[in-house]
């Protein structure tokens, strides 16, 4: 129960000689803590709501009142214990009121919340703070993110930091979401505020201040105009001693994110005076706008950009570099690098006449060349590119750091002084990556070509895993180029892993040739040790070449070399098995018609694949079926199964058995395929082949067989 007194309070006007009484209802004082948001309201005409609060002298007080309802026109009034008015604030047409008051003596406070006219009512959030000294105040740490809300109208929330005299600090709110237009106020330790920042239509502030004195400093984050609530992240940094920053090279390009809204990324670099120092930032992923500022190590700001900073550096020391989203609200990736354009550092040396190829690999890279030339001289600077969607671009500087010209294409400059020259090539966008050619000479006394670069060359496929299998075409690609021009190519064969290449599949392949159908030989041998090299040659007699990165398999059979030792027939005197001295055979089967239909060959252990029929047409039922036979040693195998197609490409499918083969185990053929033909299904001559590989080698993609393959010919005529 509320309780209330009745105060009668002579209002004296000068109306026709008339003195008038006004009545005002007093609420009976409610003590009010720090920090706490207490919602009251004005429900009557002329209503006035006290409040209670104890400071100390020299406390720096801030109490805030918002309407959140109703017509009132509020105002704000603080009494000291003496019940003396020692300050007040209006709005005569608004919901917002305010009150900053150093406290000169301690001791009971009031507060006092009404309507301006005493003729209004409405509902109201009030709060009171002591920026000198905050209350529930929450420490946060150099470089540390929090994110939290303004969850009540008038809400005001406190953070404290401590910081050294001559401190330059930068703080950073950004709203993550709701309506709150955010306000920014930085105090010092004696309740004094000494800067603030406001967005009253968007959603990101920023304070970046010099500190004179050292001591804990208070941070407040609120809305605008106390109306609004939302959800925020918070953050602050030393500028001249930046925390959690990462040290960065010249020449170095590093990729960084955005991960969080309102996040800085700071990067540190040492400089001596005179340097030209330029740096670059680029976005990679994300909706990010990336914005950057470099500072000197007092904390001063020595230039901002959102891809690019030249900066010559007046005092030697260690400087920053701050990344952030421009709007302060977005993520995303980005790639940052600086050099130094008087004296550039990691530069490759190249001389006149000289054709090189390089390329660009990450985002923001920049690729660096030095050469020396004398005044006078009449340069001719061609850059190509060797990569689609991809543009590069150069720049020229002389040793002093100023440059002196930049092209897509060709620079032609007549030299006024002589000396070491850069040039920095990087790619337009700073985003793509790709190759290029770089061509160094002169005009008035033209230089000869100089090669000193061999071929470039990439094996795409086969690159280990692949499975190609005897008859079967194969398609063989790579990437080749060179900084002048490729002469001639060669492919050559492996088949012990790499060790050596004897056998050549192609020779003479012209320069613009990235590929070959190779039809492997029908008297291929079975390996697991397959290797693929291509050579580059170009005029100059420098040789590039590169191998499969790993094994690929090749399979096939051949006729066994030893000696027949026996001969079978069936009752209709045909051959369907011939045994062999080191104990190999080879086994015919026959349909009914007496058309052969499947042969195999290998040793006493392994698979054999048999198909129902030995030629089909449209409609027609094809069927599938192994045996799996063993005499040796116990093991557990997988089915490697394919179709080697007319075309000579070729169709796989497995099937893990996971099934142990015993000594002297045999399972009976077995359908595990079977499909009607359609006919759409290109005619010709089909073969069926299966082989056991070791378990999870087939699935890993590294098959390691365990037997010879079996094959099952049939044809196919709609």
């Amino acid at each position: 129960m509320v309780l209330k007194s009745k105060l009668w309070f002579i209002v004296f006007a000068l109306i026709s000689g008339v003195i008038f009484l006004s009545p005002s209802t007093v609420l009976a004082q409610t003590p009010i803590p720090c920090g706490q948001t207490l919602t009251g309201s004005i429900s009557t005409v002329g209503e006035k709501d006290e409040y209670t609060f104890t400071a100390t002298a020299g406390d720096a007080v801030t109490i805030r009142l918002v309407v959140t309802s109703g017509d009132m026109n509020p105002l704000l009034e603080l009494y000291d214990s003496t019940g003396t008015r020692i300050a007040y604030d209006y709005d005569s047409s608004g919901n917002y009121v305010a009150i900053d008051k150093a406290l000169t003596t301690g001791g009971p406070y009031t507060i006092v919340a009404r309507d301006y006219g005493n003729d209004e009512t409405g509902n109201y959030n009030l709060t009171w703070q002591r920026p000198n000294n905050p209350c529930n105040a929450t420490s946060v740490t150099c470089g540390q993110t929090t994110s939290s809300s303004i969850s009540a109208i008038g809400e005001q929330d406190f953070y404290t930091f401590t910081a050294t005299a001559g401190d330059a600090v930068t703080i950073r709110l950004v709203v993550t979401s709701g309506d709150m237009n955010p306000l920014l106020e930085l105090y010092d330790s004696t309740g004094t505020r000494i800067a603030y920042d406001y967005d009253s239509s968007g959603n990101y502030v920023a304070i970046d201040k010099a500190l004179t004195t050292g001591g804990p400093y208070i941070i407040v984050a609120r809305d605008s105009y106390n109306d609004e609530t939302g959800n925020y992240n918070l953050t602050w940094y030393r500028l001249n001693n930046p925390c959690n920053a990462t040290a960065i090279s010249c020449g170095q390009a590093v990729p960084g994110p955005i991960s969080t809204p309102g996040e800085l990324d700071f990067y540190t670099f040492t400089a001596n005076a005179g340097d030209v120092v330029m740096i670059r930032l680029v976005r990679t992923s994300g909706p990010l706008s990336p914005y950057m500022e470099l500072y000197d190590a007092k904390g001063e700001k020595l230039g901002t950009g959102n891809n690019r900073i030249e900066k010559r550096i007046e005092t030697s020391g260690t400087f920053s570099i701050m990344v952030s989203d421009s709007s302060g609200s977005r993520t995303g990736g980005y790639g940052l690098i600086w050099q130094r354009l008087n004296s550039p550092c990691n530069g490759t040396s190249i001389s006149c006449g000289q054709i090189t190829s390089g390329s660009i690999d990450t985002a923001a890279e920049i690729d660096l060349y030095i050469f020396n030339a004398s005044a006078g001289d009449e340069l001719k600077i061609i850059l190509d590119s060797k990569s689609s969607s991809f543009s590069p671009y150069m720049e020229l500087y002389d040793g002093n750091g100023t440059k002196l010209a930049s092209s897509s294409s060709q620079i032609g400059k007549r030299l006024d002084n002589g000396g070491t020259f850069a040039l920095l090539i990087s790619e337009s966008s700073g985003v793509r990556t790709g190759s290029y050619r770089l061509n160094l000479n002169r005009v008035n006394t033209p230089c000869a070509v100089i090669d000193l670069e061999k071929p470039t060359v990439t094996v795409i496929a086969p690159n280990g895993g692949e499975v190609i299998l005897q008859g079967s075409v194969f398609k063989i690609s790579w990437l080749s180029d060179d900084n002048v021009n490729i002469t001639s190519q060669e492919i050559r064969l492996s088949k012990d892993g790499g060790a050596s290449f004897p056998t050549v599949i192609a020779s003479g392949l012209a320069k613009d040739i990235q590929s070959f159908e190779w039809s492997a030989p029908k008297d291929l041998d079975t390996t697991t040790q397959a290797r693929i090299r291509v050579v580059a040659k170009d005029a100059a007699g420098n040789i590039g070449q590169d191998d499969s990165n790993d094994n690929f398999v090749l399979l096939g059979f051949t006729q066994p070399e030893s000696r027949v030792v026996h001969y079978e027939y069936d009752k209709l005197n045909r051959l369907t098995k011939v045994i062999y001295e080191d104990g190999s055979s080879i086994i015919y089967k026959y349909d009914e018609m007496g058309n052969r239909t499947s042969m195999e060959i290998g040793l006493e252990e392994g698979i054999a694949i048999y198909t129902n029929k030995s030629s089909y047409k449209t409609g027609d039922t094809l069927t599938l079926s192994i045996s799996i036979y063993n005499t040796g040693a116990s093991y557990i195998a997988d089915e490697f199964l394919g179709f080697l197609l007319p075309d000579g490409s070729l169709l796989f499918f497995d099937q893990s058995l996971n099934k142990e083969i015993s000594s002297g185990y045999k399972l009976p053929p077995t359908p595990f395929f079977s499909v009607t033909l359609p006919a759409s299904m290109p005619p010709g001559t089909y073969a069926a082949f299966a082989v056991l590989a070791v378990p999870g080698s087939v699935q890993a993609g590294k098959p390691q067989l365990i037997g010879d393959i079996s094959l099952a010919y049939f044809t196919f005529n709609p």
